[in-house]
């Protein structure tokens, strides 16, 4: 008999990826949760082969009945909704380095830790790298031509050896990162964090390849990172300025303690088949793809 994955979020770009990506495994089937099983994407999956359920995670009732029978659940939420809906409780205080981004997504990796201990026998934590399209989602992220100098800019909060962890298309890749996790002959201890990114870059050497992929700077020293401080950032950028300069600022704070990675953490990489290497999308693929999209 068949396996149940149950994808919370199935119709965003992550959920999305992971249901149809489990679709074309015969040992699995797929439910897809929504709040709207009527929609134009939760159609789509269901002609596709999902099973699409509504619930909400907002509704533990809904969850409970949603997960009933699962062998694996993908479970991801919206950051940005909750961050900018609700507004920001967390900030920068006495010096202490702290990004709302991570200490909301690490306050509930903890709070399974201190109060499920059941559930945490249960779940692996997954960091996801740089989404490609972000470039083509937030204005902030946008290449600029600065047309006096002939050269492309971007501007960032951080120098341009800061690194750039790439997830490449989150469309393309969350899907096979997860599937090779779940079905990994190597066994992944509990509550272990698991890194997925295609490739690790810098700033820098991603805007490269930015230039390289979209063909609007192919020569060298076309592509030019602009740092700026995060007070100038957050000026320039306002809240969404404010809520990428704290991660900078979080990041620098790291690497300032020598802390190059999380204690215990795996490479997805390693978990990963052949097959499912050579499916992956590597970055400068996602930026071709999306060409002028970008700018």
């Amino acid at each position: 008999m068949s396996k149940l994955i149950v994808v919370v979020g199935a119709t965003g770009g992550q959920g999305g990826s992971v249901a149809k990506y489990f679709l074309s495994d015969p040992e699995y089937r797929v439910r897809g949760i929504t709040r709207n099983p009527e929609s134009k994407k939760a159609l789509e999956l269901k002609a596709l082969g999902v099973e699409v359920v509504k619930a909400d995670v907002r509704d533990i009732d809904s969850l409970d009945k949603a997960f009933e029978g699962a062998y694996a659940i993908f479970a991801v939420t919206d950051y940005y909704e909750t961050f900018f809906a609700k507004g920001k409780d967390i900030a920068m205080t006495d010096g202490n380095a702290i990004a709302p981004h991570f200490e909301s997504k690490g306050r509930v990796d903890q709070f399974i830790r201190d109060n499920h201990p059941d559930l945490l026998e249960k779940t692996t934590f997954l960091i996801f790298g740089i989404f490609a399209d972000n470039l083509t989602l937030y204005p902030i992220f946008k290449p600029i031509w600065l047309d006096a100098a002939k050269k492309w800019i971007q501007i960032w909060p951080a120098p341009a050896d800061a690194p750039f962890h790439s997830l490449a298309d989150h469309k393309v890749n969350s899907g096979i990162f997860v599937h090779g996790i779940v079905t990994s002959k190597t066994p992944v201890k509990a509550g272990t964090y698991v890194t997925c990114w295609a490739e690790s870059l810098t700033v820098g050497s991603a805007f490269e390849l930015w230039g390289k992929a979209t063909g609007r700077a192919t020569g060298p020293g076309l592509t030019v990172i602009l740092t700026i401080t995060p007070e100038n950032y957050v000026a320039l950028w306002g809240e969404m300025g404010e809520e990428q300069a704290s991660q900078w600022r979080f990041f620098k704070y790291l690497a300032e303690r020598g802390v190059q990675s999380l204690e215990g953490a795996v490479d997805a990489v390693t978990l990963l088949t052949d097959k499912h290497k050579q499916e992956l999308e590597t970055t400068e693929q996602s930026w071709a793809k999306l060409g002028d999209a970008t700018i």
